[in-house]
């Protein structure tokens, strides 16, 4: 994808970091798709690394209710960004948070939570 233009070296050098070979592959479609820039590849490539996506979820979800780490975790899978829940306390609501990149990847996380039908929603 360098060779062929769609992706910069700095776009592609954070993605190394990431575990397996298919998730640095879906990883650069999407940069090279959406155009995300050097500095967002390297926060998506932060997000998709195992260790560090447990220990987000961890820290992040009412510091040790196992559902919510559960499902912070099968959010970040799925949505391939770092997501973080705050549980409820008192009257105050819960709340989710998904991280995105740019104006575009906003329209896409927005079209992925929309089940894909174009939303009149657009940053």
């Amino acid at each position: 994808m360098i060779a062929k233009g769609e992706l910069t070296a700095g776009q592609a050098r954070p993605l190394l970091s990431i575990g397996s070979t298919e998730a640095q592959l879906s990883a650069a479609r999407r940069i090279a798709a959406v155009g995300i820039s050097s500095r967002g590849a390297e926060e998506m490539a932060t997000a998709n690394r195992p260790h560090e996506t447990k220990n987000a979820a961890s820290r992040s979800s009412s510091g040790g209710d196992a559902n919510l780490n559960a499902l912070a975790e099968g959010l970040q899978r799925a949505l391939k960004r770092k997501v973080r829940i705050f549980k409820r306390r008192g009257r105050n609501p819960g709340r989710i948070e998904i991280d995105y990149y740019d104006d575009n990847d906003l329209t896409a996380v927005a079209e992925m939570l929309l089940g894909n039908s174009r939303a009149s929603m657009r940053a």
